[in-house]
């Protein structure tokens, strides 16, 4: 039994959505929820006092509130009827009321769509729809708090079109429980890797080399080269292309992802074999970031960051790229939800390189629906688990390396210690005791 839930303030959208998908697939029906009072009749089932006092004896009310001076209910028989029947859309304005619901239907498996527009668009549809409740509408506006962590999110003001809307959802609720929790070893991690110099500042290539070397003989599947950690942002072309080289020297370059902090660094990574990933960057709106994918060879990566653009890769960018055929390979991911990784790779299917940027949480990253994770503390290298030892061994030593980065919030220190740390560890040295600082969310590996 599946279920949409349309959640937002007044004029979000919600019936113009509903009509999209009604029109889009006839399994998709409206649920008319019960109404006590005077008021708009048209999509509500008009009932009496007392009825809804047995309803809520009975203990079948699955919800209820009060607006504009009437009462209104979910009765659940209805509802799990509705479910049986098709897809529900059902319309609700509390966040509580997303939670009473689902707690009424264990058995129903519901996308969450979260409706918004800004106020003075808002006020503009009220204001045409009907002027005489405007006010009271507008303070229900002003009381509808934000939704946390929904399936989908949407901009009403700024989406194409509700066609757009109802495709996205379609593709959500079509593909329901298709990604399989996956118990494999190991897991597929990749590893940004760090770029070590001497201290004047130049590239240290034995110690670069050795370094290539030890990571090649991990289980880890795959290394980012010239990276945020890899501060190739901060290098020259000819730095990275350098570094680049260095670790195909010592690693195959199916292994390899080189940074493209620029279309101009494309081609060059392409020519030697390594996966191009290609940082999204200063890109404003939906269109802007289209016409980026559009630039880009589809068997290219992306690299989604809020530090490097305002405009990162979301569901409703990931639905648009597949309708005009410029789905990339995949990415990286970063400051993504677990909710959001499940959406998006219910949205773009099973063969999508879907990379979690987060890496605080390795099992249920892939278990929601991640390809697998960066996980950037491990760039010293140290001891990996074995099958043995399992994913919480990994997530343990991860957390470790996590925890050390987050102590440290100033970028060129923590590179700094970081280096040091992997030459300790390639040299056969103790590990540097490093001292404890004031706890900070880091901005790199995430």
């Amino acid at each position: 039994m599946k279920g949409v839930i349309l959640y937002g303030p007044p004029a979000a959208g919600k019936d113009t959505i509903t009509q999209a998908l009604i029109k889009a697939d006839s399994r998709f029906e409206m649920f008319a929820r019960l109404k006590v009072g005077a008021g708009k009749t048209s999509t509500y089932r008009m009932t009496t006092s007392e009825h809804l006092a047995e309803l809520r004896a009975q203990g079948a009310i699955a919800w209820e509130n009060s607006r504009y001076g009437a009462t209104y209910a979910v009765d659940t028989p209805a509802l799990l009827a509705a479910l049986k029947r098709g897809t529900p859309v059902l319309h609700l304005g509390q966040s509580e009321a997303v939670r009473a619901v689902r707690n009424a239907t264990p058995g129903a498996s519901w996308v969450v769509v979260y409706l918004y527009c800004p106020r003075p668009v808002a006020e503009e549809r009220l204001r045409a729809r009907n002027p005489a409740d405007l006010e009271d509408r507008l303070r229900v506006w002003d009381e509808t708090p934000a939704l946390q962590s929904p399936d989908l999110t949407i901009n009403t003001d700024v989406i194409a079109s509700p066609f757009v809307a109802a495709r996205t959802i379609l593709r959500i609720v079509g593909s329901m429980n298709m990604v399989p929790v996956r118990d494999q070893w190991p897991p597929r991690i990749i590893v940004p890797v760090l770029t070590l110099k001497n201290r004047d500042g130049r590239l240290d290539i034995a110690a670069n080399l050795a370094y290539a070397e030890r990571a090649s003989a991990t289980w880890i599947q795959g290394f980012i080269i010239a990276g945020t950690i890899g501060a190739g942002d901060l290098e020259s072309f000819e730095m990275r292309e350098r570094i680049l080289d260095i670790w195909l020297e010592k690693i195959s370059p199916e292994r390899l992802y080189g940074t493209a902090w620029g279309l101009s660094d494309c081609a060059w990574i392409g020519d030697r074999g390594a996966s191009v990933l290609v940082v999204m960057r200063d890109l404003q709106g939906i269109p802007e970031a289209l016409n980026f994918l559009k630039a880009i060879p589809r068997d290219y990566y992306i690299y989604s960051h809020p530090i490097y653009t305002p405009t990162t890769f979301t569901l409703d960018i990931s639905a648009r790229a597949i309708d005009a055929g410029v789905l990339p390979a995949g990415g990286k991911f970063c400051k993504i939800s677990l909710a959001n990784v499940a959406s998006i790779r219910q949205v773009v299917g099973p063969s999508f390189n879907l990379y979690d940027g987060r890496c605080r949480h390795v099992a249920r990253s892939i278990a929601a629906g991640a390809t697998g994770v960066i996980a950037a503390p491990l760039a010293p290298l140290p001891e990996l688990p074995t099958h043995a030892e399992g994913m919480a061994k990994l997530q343990e030593l991860i957390n470790v390396g996590q925890a050390r980065m987050d102590a440290d919030p100033e970028r060129r220190s923590r590179l700094a210690r970081l280096s040091a740390e992997c030459r300790a560890n390639l040299y056969g040295r103790p590990t540097l005791e490093l001292p404890t600082l004031p706890w900070s969310r880091t901005r790199l590996g995430e």
